[in-house]
């Protein structure tokens, strides 16, 4: 993070707590924004296709991403949201999470950071 200003982006709303108390403990000069999508309707389990529901305001262009989850599960949704974010062309994007299922995942999804694995 050094001499750069990173974006720190939140997939709501899970992420909130987590969020927050993470860039709270940062001592870098960051920016914040959030996305939201959903893949469940009104359901309670995932339809497999991804609505944008609250796109993010910061351009990210050329600058190094942090994508901020609380549970990396299927790791479907998230990887839909990497792609939107990629189409901005920021110089990096990495995943942070709390969590992980690793049980779960039906698409292989690389986290630089992470909190255990459950």
């Amino acid at each position: 993070l050094e001499g750069r200003s990173p974006v720190f982006i939140g997939v709501l709303k899970g992420c909130v707590f987590f969020f927050t108390d993470l860039t709270r403990r940062l001592r870098h000069s960051l920016e914040m924004d959030f996305i939201q999508v959903s893949s469940y309707g009104a359901s309670t389990t995932s339809s497999g296709s991804v609505v944008l529901v609250k796109d993010i305001t910061v351009d990210v262009r050329d600058r190094d991403v942090y994508l901020v989850e609380d549970i990396v599960d299927t790791g479907t949704t998230l990887t839909d949201v990497i792609r939107l974010i990629e189409a901005r062309h920021p110089r990096s994007i990495q995943v942070v999470s709390l969590l992980s299922k690793p049980s779960r995942r039906q698409v292989e999804v690389e986290i630089a950071f992470l909190g255990m694995e459950i």
